[in-house]
């Protein structure tokens, strides 16, 4: 079953914190894969929050609940890939 979290993409404990279904069930007490719970989160707020109008690199404060503290703090950055396009040459 997926873990649904909570999250604020400002970094710290103000503001309104979006809830998302993360891809797998993750063990929110093991530390080790929060760079991953925070790439989908970042994704999540780009794509479906109006992240793409945003700064990157940013700070996303991670939740276990909608009140409480954070349990993680990661800095995420956005990264661009090239896209190249060929037609025939005149």
């Amino acid at each position: 079953m997926p873990t649904t979290l909570y999250y604020n993409p400002r970094g710290d404990d103000t503001g309104y914190r979006h809830q998302v279904t993360l891809m797998a069930d993750y063990d929110l007490s093991d530390d080790s894969w929060n760079d991953s719970i925070a790439e989908q989160c970042a994704h999540d707020w780009h794509t479906n929050k109006d992240g793409f109008e945003g700064e990157w690199p940013r700070i996303f404060s991670l939740y276990r609940h909608s009140t409480g503290p954070a349990f993680a703090r990661l800095e995420v950055s956005l990264e661009y890939e090239p896209t190249f396009t060929a037609k025939d040459a005149p």
